[in-house]
């Protein structure tokens, strides 16, 4: 037969083809040529059973193809010529980790080459997404929570999540979302845990979802999706009366409901809650509270009355006091932060002094026409950076503007309630 001849012919072809200059048009052309002609003598001799022949013959064709370099082929040839190392080399360079994984598995290869295939397996494996590739990525990890620890220490926190779940860790994965904010997500996946504390972590989720999602003036009547969203999920949470008692509250300074706002500004009045307090009585003196005390009993608009003094008083209080707008509640509360809070080191320094204005804060158009002298522009707003002493002054004016604007309608009430000599 020819092929022992066909043979003799390839090695005369790669020696051809080595001679060549590296930059040589024909080169490259003469190893593809010789690369295919030795893959293909290679399995007729594995046919006719000459099994170093073939090897031999599978090694120059991996050879060959590595110089092109047409990695994938070159990979298999390499591995058909059980030369392990470079086999798995080829099939990273080409892209094809199942395989270089698979190699790594079955065979002994260089250790160096091994570490670095298992760390670029598990970027790529995770990159995908997908749950059987996840756990192919965790397979390569020591186990479970050393795989935990990659994805969190490389900021796959959507894969964390996905992973948790697809190994019916839910309270660890409902923990990822509401460590990154997403409370709705949060308290769903703590639902899904069958752990006891997962039903008492849902609940605190839920409140902090709300507190974090409502804010002075802005929330009222004009509730944000998760704040909605939130409010829903309240109906069949598990909830101690504490807890019922903070929801309900939430839902009356949202709905503007004077008769439960009274009763929870009394509540925080008397427990001197500051932050609950002026977030109660501010939104009872907006919600018709003060415009029924005109057909009212003289008992409870004594009351009422009673409660105008009280929002008089926190109101004096917080503008009197020159620390509590450092407070991150009350900023929180009024859409404002330290504009230091927000920056690096190098930068820090140089804005203490400055406060960032949220797009939710009550003070947020007065903010637009302070810096643009204008109406605010119809597009979507952004936080606003003032310095500190400008801001502080804007809240102060503005909760006095709203204190004076109960007296106004007290003075009002009374006059059409009374007769004036």
């Amino acid at each position: 037969m020819l092929w022992w001849p066909d043979v003799a012919q390839a090695y005369g072809d790669r020696q051809e083809a080595m001679r060549l200059a590296e930059k040589h048009p024909n080169r490259l052309p003469a190893f593809l040529n010789v690369a295919q002609t030795f893959d293909r003598l290679a399995q007729e001799g594995n046919i006719i059973g000459d099994s170093e022949s073939f090897r031999l013959l599978y090694l120059n064709a991996a050879e060959s193809y590595a110089v092109l370099p047409d990695h994938a082929p070159a990979a298999n040839a390499f591995l058909k010529a059980r030369k392990y190392t470079d086999a798995a080399y080829h099939y990273r360079m080409a892209g094809m980790f199942d395989e270089a994984v698979e190699v790594m598995k079955l065979h002994t290869i260089d250790p160096d080459l091994a570490e670095s295939i298992t760390y670029a397996a598990k970027f790529v494996f995770t990159t995908k997404q997908d749950i059987p590739s996840l756990h192919k990525a965790w397979r390569l990890c020591g186990g479970k929570e050393e795989y935990l620890e990659f994805l969190q220490e490389n900021g796959f926190e959507e894969q964390r999540v996905s992973f948790l779940d697809s190994v019916a860790e839910h309270e660890e994965a409902a923990q990822v979302r509401w460590d990154a904010g997403d409370y709705v997500s949060a308290i769903l996946r703590f639902r899904r845990s069958y752990k006891l504390s997962s039903k008492h972590k849902a609940a605190r989720c839920l409140l902090e979802g709300m507190r974090a999602n409502v804010f002075f003036v802005t929330s009222y009547q004009n509730p944000s999706d998760v704040l909605k969203r939130l409010f829903e999920l309240s109906q069949d949470a598990d909830l101690s009366a504490d807890e019922q008692t903070e929801v309900g509250f939430f839902r009356a300074v949202i709905d503007l409901k004077p008769k439960e706002l009274k009763q929870h500004a009394r509540n925080y009045s008397d427990a001197q809650h500051t932050l609950r307090a002026i977030l109660a009585l501010d939104a009872w003196t907006r919600s018709g509270a003060l415009d029924d005390m005109t057909s009212a009993s003289d008992a409870e608009v004594a009351e009422d009355l009673l409660l105008c003094q009280r929002f008089g008083s926190v109101i004096k209080a917080v503008v009197r006091d020159t620390g509590i707008l450092d407070s991150a509640n009350i900023q929180h509360l009024f859409g404002i932060s330290s504009a230091a809070a927000q920056a690096d080191e190098t930068q820090a320094q140089s804005i203490d002094s400055q406060r960032t204005i949220q797009p939710t804060s009550f003070i947020h158009g007065p903010a637009v026409a302070h810096i643009s002298r204008g109406p605010q522009p119809a597009s979507k707003p952004d936080p606003i950076t003032l310095p500190k002493n400008i801001v502080d002054d804007m809240v102060r004016r503005i909760l006095l503007e709203r204190l004076n604007a109960v007296i106004d309608k007290v003075d009002i009430v009374a006059r059409r309630s009374r007769a004036f000599e």
